[in-house]
């Protein structure tokens, strides 16, 4: 198994019935064939510290992510969109960065409903123009 040590995030969380509730966010990106099993250990583990660990997609999952959320918004904006490139992951923000075009009418909602359905995926649409928007 092979783990990439990533940046801990940490949140509190306050609750009427408790008090605040501190817990260290931690994403990994695992590859390997006892995934699962360390998953689970790795998850105990950190139980005992108040970190939770969650599993950052692969390059592969994140364009099946991308695949279902331009397949969805596509239709109910009217919006074509083309995507630019290979999705890159930026070790700064933490974040999966996808370049795309769309260019008509409804594309500006399309856009935004883009950036919020990637946003709870940890994925990052960035908008980009077409040539001939640029031209004018």
């Amino acid at each position: 198994m092979r783990t990439r040590r990533c940046p801990c995030i940490e949140r509190s969380w306050l609750s009427p019935l408790a008090p605040a509730i501190v817990l260290a966010l931690c994403a990994v990106a695992r590859a390997g064939v006892d995934e699962d099993a360390a998953a689970v250990q790795l998850r105990q583990r950190g139980q005992a510290r108040a970190i939770v660990f969650f599993r950052r997609p692969d390059a592969g999952q994140v364009l099946a992510l991308i695949g279902g959320i331009r397949h969805s918004v596509e239709p109910a904006f009217g919006c074509p969109i083309s995507l630019r490139g290979e999705p890159r992951f930026d070790e700064a923000s933490g974040y999966w960065l996808v370049s795309h075009v769309a260019s008509g009418a409804g594309c500006d909602d399309a856009a935004q409903e883009l950036e919020r359905l990637g946003a709870e995926l940890q994925i990052r649409f960035m908008r980009t123009l077409p040539r001939v928007e640029l031209l004018r």
